[in-house]
């Protein structure tokens, strides 16, 4: 990074001159990321990096893209797992699907109901 020195002129005529280390071309690079992360909560916030602000939007995008394979990965995870059934009355039997099972244990449990 470049290092910019600035020199500003105070109300009392006097002057004050600081070393600006994370600035590109007059830009502070660090407030420009800090703006990206602050206008993009549907992106990474840590994936928001750059030296320069074509590179930071840049970074903006893979960040969001990122995001949004997640959050569609949790989001599939979250659809696929459905909380159980249970009867009013707190049943203790536990509920079979039949039609899930396979032939052989439907014969089993039928020869056993007939005992």
């Amino acid at each position: 990074m470049d290092t910019e020195v600035i020199e500003q002129e105070q109300d009392d005529g006097s002057f004050v001159v600081a070393e600006d280390t994370a600035s590109t071309n007059g830009v502070n690079i660090e407030l420009v990321r800090d703006l990206a992360r602050r206008a993009y909560p549907d992106a990474i916030p840590e994936l928001i990096l750059g030296d320069t602000v074509e590179d930071v939007m840049t970074s903006v995008e893979a960040a969001r893209a990122a995001y949004a394979r997640v959050f569609s990965d949790v989001s599939e995870r979250q659809a696929v797992v459905k909380a159980p059934v249970v009867p009013a009355g707190g049943s203790s039997a536990p509920l079979v699907d039949v039609d899930a099972l396979p032939v052989a244990e439907k014969l089993r449990r039928g020869v056993a109901g007939r005992r």
